[in-house]
């Protein structure tokens, strides 16, 4: 068992071992999930892509952030003549 021991502002230091199995950075964000007395931990992010909120995908993708060779504007058919 991993322990970590809450500050007087009720903060907790993610251990070592439990950043390296999830591969959390700075930055990151996590989840707590409560079932009943236990609560899970797991981070949100790209290495978990059901974990992504709403939000962060409202705007993910514009007109402005879309590949190029996606669009093909070059004349067409009569286009030529």
């Amino acid at each position: 068992m991993i322990t970590a021991k809450l500050s007087s502002k009720y903060q907790a230091v993610v251990p070592l071992a439990v950043r390296q199995l999830l591969e959390i950075e700075p930055g990151d964000e996590i989840a707590y999930e409560i079932e009943g007395d236990a609560v899970s931990l797991r981070k949100l992010g790209r290495k978990n892509p059901q974990a992504y909120q709403l939000d962060d995908l409202v705007g993910a993708i514009t007109p402005d952030n879309l590949p190029e060779d996606n669009f093909d504007d070059s004349p067409q058919g009569s286009e030529l003549l």
